[in-house]
């Protein structure tokens, strides 16, 4: 078996997780990988290291040690390549990870004895002025960091749908529904839908709600007052700024993020979980 490893030099600074579990892969005759660029942090004779197209292509799975930020940034070169990942949750929070740390060693177990599935991930193209991105949790539109409102219109289907004033606006799929979507009132939905939610951020007006569509439908966001400028930002990971007259076209991509799950926690499980921790 090929095992790739993604690793979070801003997680475990000194590597010694991430060398642990070097050590048990080594001892259970498993070929390891991990991108070129990461041979500056651990050089190690036990890896190998390669480009990143060739190592996306050459591995069985990818472990990737950190939290959801850390798979967030990855999961849209992974998807390209329909690779598995298992999530170690080595951060503050994580509902992508299947395993905290401790667990880690026994969840790999059972990857390799084949005692896990896989649940795919819907994932967003999201195209502006003919260049495409695809993320796993949001598109957001904002105004950076000036706190002023924009005035955002919403066509679905090339229908006219709204126009708000607001802070911002969020797209999300059901994985990013317990994201920055539930911080700014939307809805959660079960990750397995073929949904999406749209949720205004601050509104100015007193009746607003989010909408929830379907996975099928093509969203198009736009600014409606000439005066405005502000940015998409894509898993909170990646920022382009926009001005009037750009169109932003939000679709369900081709590509999935496949999360490894080998514990019988449910989604619902989970939710309770992080929401208990958050409120610690």
């Amino acid at each position: 078996m090929r095992i790739g490893f993604i690793i979070n030099e801003d997680k475990d600074i000194d590597f010694s997780y991430t060398k642990s579990m070097i050590e048990f892969c080594k001892g259970k005759n498993i070929e390891l990988f991990m991108p070129l660029d990461k041979k500056r942090f651990i050089d190690s004779y036990d890896i190998k290291y390669l480009e990143e197209d060739i190592f996306f292509k050459i591995v069985d799975f990818i472990i990737v040690l950190g939290g959801d930020g850390t798979i967030l940034r990855w999961a849209k070169k992974i998807a390209v390549y329909n690779k598995d990942i298992l999530g170690v949750n080595i951060g503050n929070l994580g509902y992508l990870t299947d395993v905290e740390k401790q667990d880690a060693f026994l969840a790999i177990e059972k990857v390799i004895n084949g005692q896990y599935k896989v649940e795919k991930r819907m994932m967003l193209s999201v195209v502006i002025d003919d260049n495409e991105y695809i993320c796993l949790n949001e598109c957001s539109v904002n105004n950076g960091n000036i706190h002023r409102i924009i005035k955002i219109g919403i066509d679905i289907n090339k229908r006219y749908v709204d126009e708000i004033n607001a802070d911002g606006l969020i797209v999300c799929t059901p994985t990013g529904s317990t994201a920055y979507n539930l911080s700014a009132g939307g809805p959660i939905l079960k990750p397995d839908t073929n949904l999406m939610a749209i949720t205004y951020v601050c509104p100015h007006a007193l009746f607003s709600r989010p909408y929830v569509v379907s996975s099928e439908d093509e969203i198009e966001i736009y600014l409606s007052d000439n005066k405005n400028k502000a940015c998409v930002c894509l898993d909170g990971q990646e920022t382009i700024p926009i001005t009037y007259g750009q169109r932003i076209y939000i679709k369900k991509s081709k590509f999935y993020t496949n999360i490894i799950k080998t514990n019988n926690l449910n989604f619902y499980d989970i939710l309770r979980k992080k929401m208990g921790d958050v409120r610690r």
